[in-house]
Parts: C-alpha cells; sequence; structure tokens
C-alpha cells in the first residue's frame, strides 16, 4: 500500500498536464487598430464669419484644441471683426471664448465624418480693438454647430461647418489642423 502512494504521490509531483481545453479551442487575442488603442489630441485654426446683427457678417479667425475619440472635449477662440464697419473710427470687434463639446456621428472611437458640437462661454465686445480688463460689455454665447471632418492622410485634416446660435444669428467657417 505504500508503495502505490508513493507511486501515486510521485506521479502528482511530476506534473502530468490536464486540460478542460484544447488549445485549439482558445480565440486568440484581438488585436486592435492603432487608432483606437490613443484618444484624438487636435489643434486647428481656422476663418469664420458670423452674423452678429441682421445686416452685418463678422469675419475673423479662430483657434481650436480638442481632446478625444467619438466625443470631444475642447476649447475655441475666435477674434471676428464687423466688415461693415472695417476701418472706422469706432468699429466693434467680438472676441469669443468657448467650451466645446463634440460628438461625431461614426461611432466611440472615430475621430473624422460628420459632427454635431456644442460651444458655450462668453462673448466680448471690443471697440477700436482695445481690450479693457475686467470686460465692460460681453455676454454668455452659445452655439450648436454642424461640420464634417475630412482626413488628408493620418494625421492632417479639413472641417467645414455652419453653426447658429446666440448672440450671432448664423455663422460658417472652414478650419484645416492636426492630430495627434
Amino acid at each position: 500500500m505504500n508503495k502505490k502512494l508513493l507511486a501515486l504521490f510521485c506521479i502528482l509531483l511530476t506534473g502530468i498536464p490536464v486540460f478542460s481545453q484544447d488549445i485549439a479551442d482558445v480565440p486568440a487575442p484581438q488585436v486592435l487598430p492603432t487608432s483606437s488603442l490613443r484618444e484624438d489630441f487636435w489643434v486647428c485654426p481656422g476663418a469664420e464669419m458670423a452674423l452678429f446683427s441682421l445686416d452685418n457678417a463678422a469675419c475673423g479667425g479662430s483657434l481650436s484644441l480638442g481632446y478625444g475619440s467619438g466625443f470631444s472635449v475642447g476649447f475655441k477662440a475666435a477674434w471676428l471683426t464687423d466688415t461693415w464697419f472695417a476701418g472706422a473710427p469706432d468699429q466693434v470687434a467680438t472676441l469669443e471664448l468657448g467650451i466645446l463639446l463634440r460628438l461625431y456621428f461614426s461611432g466611440h472611437d472615430s475621430f473624422s465624418g460628420p459632427f454635431i458640437q456644442l460651444t458655450v462661454g462668453p462673448s466680448l465686445f471690443v471697440q477700436n480693438s482695445n481690450i479693457p480688463v475686467p470686460s465692460e460689455t460681453g455676454m454668455i454665447s452659445a452655439g450648436l454647430s454642424a461640420g464634417w471632418r475630412f482626413l488628408l492622410g493620418d494625421s492632417w485634416f479639413v472641417e467645414p461647418g455652419i453653426r447658429a446660435g446666440f448672440p450671432f444669428v448664423a455663422g460658417a467657417g472652414v478650419s484645416a489642423g492636426i492630430r495627434f
């Protein structure tokens, strides 16, 4: 009896391989594309036009920064000058600063294609390009944008878009940028 117990003990110590599944039944690990392994960080300057009144258009430039794939959070700053009074001594300009929330329609890990964007923040109205600190005139600005990001290679893109909101009536713009 002792010899049988010793033999069983030796067999157990030598490690007879026992598996509940065959190796062929185990699925291979899924390899994800590189774009879905990282979040998207992007920077894009742009040219914009907005109607801050029903009869005058304001034109200028903007800079946007954002982070996230599928849903982005970021910051946008725009400087728009009233084209009707360009060069006039009491020219009015607008400095828009806003937090942006962007949702891509293509899915939770997308960074291109159609999107909607909500931008909320202060609009500061400036006369004669002098920005007083603290600002004397301004109001909360809120707008909804619709656009499309077209990729140019892996890192570069172009985004045309339209927007509507308050205190501006409507606007349009195009931006080009880089994603990291």
